[in-house]
């Protein structure tokens, strides 16, 4: 079966444009069918085109080959509906991925008043432009993990200044007039001097989408800043038991590898941009996953999540979701080791 073959009569294109359409109403399935209506689209066809695509988009056999060609076409679509995104430099995307990482998303975005939408158009600008860039990803690495070390030790989270901007062009746009003084009776009242538009930011380029690699189960997720810490992750060692006293059965946790000697953290970057590759596929597949997630509950890490693992040593370490398959988590450690994580030892970092 061609995984790009159309479901419905609609294209994974003509799919990607009317998901882009409905937007704004990620929840009401009926708002969503009045709007592919508007297209021409019938509510049945639909439905069966949602479904099946988001079957593909989902399913691991395919290696992510649906997804790589869906995440660009939905971005340049939800561009022309939307329109652009704010260009955020690539200072304020390090300030931006770190405070993720360190608050969570919703409470991030919430901070910022950014759209989930808004972020996706933000982070696949980016990262589009570190795939083409190797160089450019280590040194994003290396950024957010100083800013992140900086916020968990009780650092301040700094404004974005393109937000702060726009945020302020706008309550200015949309403030009500104040009252002008009363102009003299032989003279006419001027008149009101419209507030100026926002000028349109011109939407990321599009051209090069990196090509699909190899299956999720070997590669950390980038999108969100995931970032290897500075210390590897210690060998767990088992509490002395007293004598006296029958030791109680240790709790199920995962089993480290013996560590070898800690990286620097330009050792530990450079090993995570060569484990993304070339297309940093990984982190398409964690767009793909957030589009996905419209209507979805955000309240347990995906694909390219940060997360903490709780240890046999009583404390917990950073990760990243490099897979999710039946309540486990296959999880990339900070010293780039790889487990297989239940759920119940996971948490937000």
């Amino acid at each position: 079966m061609d995984p790009l073959a159309p479901i419905a009569g609609l294209t994974l294109e003509q799919y990607a444009e009317l998901r882009a359409l409905c937007a704004d109403h990620p929840d009401d399935a009926d708002a969503c069918a009045r709007v592919v209506q508007s297209k021409n689209v019938s509510r049945e066809d639909w439905l069966a085109a949602h479904a099946g695509w988001l079957a593909r988009l989902e399913d691991p056999a395919l290696g992510g080959a649906v997804a790589v060609r869906f995440v660009p076409a939905y971005q340049a679509a939800l561009g022309r509906a939307k329109g652009a995104a704010p260009a955020l430099s690539f200072e304020e995307y390090v300030e931006l991925s770190a405070q993720i990482m360190h608050a969570g998303l919703s409470s991030t975005l919430a901070r910022q008043d950014l759209d989930l939408f808004r972020y996706t158009q933000i982070a696949f600008h980016w990262n589009a432009a570190m795939s083409r860039d190797m160089q450019q990803f280590v040194a994003y690495v290396c950024a957010v993990e100083q800013e992140l070390l900086r916020l968990h030790r009780g650092g301040e989270r700094r404004p974005i200044a393109t937000f702060a901007t726009l945020i302020g062009t706008q309550a200015t746009a949309y403030a009500p007039p104040s009252e002008a003084p009363a102009a003299p009776a032989s003279e006419p009242a001027p008149a009101s001097i419209p507030a100026p538009a926002l000028a349109a930011v011109p939407a990321p380029a599009l051209a090069a989408v990196p090509a699909p690699a190899p299956a999720l189960a070997s590669i950390p997720a980038p999108a969100l800043a995931a970032v290897p810490a500075p210390a590897a992750v210690p060998t767990p060692e088992p509490a002395a038991v007293p004598a006296a006293e029958p030791a109680a059965a240790p709790a199920a946790v995962p089993t480290a590898a013996p560590v070898q000697q800690p990286k620097t953290l330009e050792q530990e970057a450079t090993d995570a941009a060569k484990a993304v590759g070339g297309a940093l596929k990984s982190g398409f597949d964690k767009l793909g996953h957030a589009l996905d997630s419209f209507g979805k509950s955000l309240s347990k890490p995906g694909v390219g999540s940060a997360v903490l693992v709780a240890w046999s040593d009583g404390n917990k370490y950073p990760g990243t979701v490099a897979q999710i398959s039946q309540g486990q988590y296959f999880v990339t450690m900070s010293n780039g080791e790889q487990y297989w994580v239940a759920e119940a030892y996971i948490s937000a970092p």
